[in-house]
């Protein structure tokens, strides 16, 4: 089974700090495989606030989805659409 992944987005005004602290938080989440910046170091200030979670394929992601909407720091949290290869012909 393979790897799944949640995006989120941070606060306009959740701290450097903040975010580092729940970004340490969501790592010890059960079922957490890593929790990072989508582009650490970006410049744009709306690209810098974007991050990700893999989850294990035994956890549920729609609820970590839940945990991290649910989070004060976090603004919003989505599952990415299942993407699939097309087949040429």
């Amino acid at each position: 089974m393979s790897d799944r992944s949640v995006t989120f987005t941070f606060q306009p005004g959740a701290t450097a700090d903040a975010q580092r602290n729940a970004l340490d938080e969501i790592r010890a989440w059960k079922g957490v495989v890593s929790a990072s910046f989508l582009k650490p170091g970006a410049r744009n200030p709306s690209i810098a606030r974007i991050g990700y979670v893999v989850v294990s394929s035994d956890v549920d992601v729609d609820e970590v989805a839940a945990q991290l909407a649910a989070l004060h720091t976090i603004e919003t949290a989505s599952v990415p659409a299942a993407r699939y290869l097309a087949k040429r012909r």
